[in-house]
């Protein structure tokens, strides 16, 4: 914005959820609601974020069993999986399925274990057409 004078507004601008693991589904939630996004958006625009690519630095790993296609097997194998805390080979830590090679951050188990969040994540694993 050209009419907007003071210089520091660009904080409110900085990521406040990075997938680290003390980070709690109220800040996710909080984070959502400065977004201006609905937690159904949210949760459909991080889905097609894990279904289609590999992690970010500094994570490591897949998030879908079938990382080339975007469609719900990201919630499929979210709720589908039990994960394990692990350090990911940059030394952050994150979540790794103890049946496969799929992977998670805390903002993952945080959608997958909140009843709001995780009601979007069943019914997006449920009815891919609704994702």
């Amino acid at each position: 914005r050209t009419d907007y004078s003071e210089r520091s507004a660009w904080k409110y601008l900085e990521p406040t959820i990075y997938g680290n693991v003390n980070e709690t589904a109220d800040m996710l939630k909080e984070a959502i609601l400065r977004t201006g996004l609905s937690n159904t958006d949210f949760v459909a625009l991080l889905g097609a974020r894990r279904s289609i690519g590999n992690a970010t630095f500094p994570f490591y790993g897949v998030f879908s069993s079938n990382p080339a296609v975007l469609d719900n097997t990201y919630f499929q194998n979210l709720l589908a999986s039990d994960f394990e805390l692990i350090t990911a080979p940059s030394g952050s830590l994150q979540y790794k399925s103890v049946d496969n090679d799929i992977y998670a951050t805390q903002t993952d188990i945080s959608v997958k274990f909140d009843a709001e969040l995780g009601a979007i994540v069943q019914r997006f694993a449920t009815n891919n057409s609704d994702f």
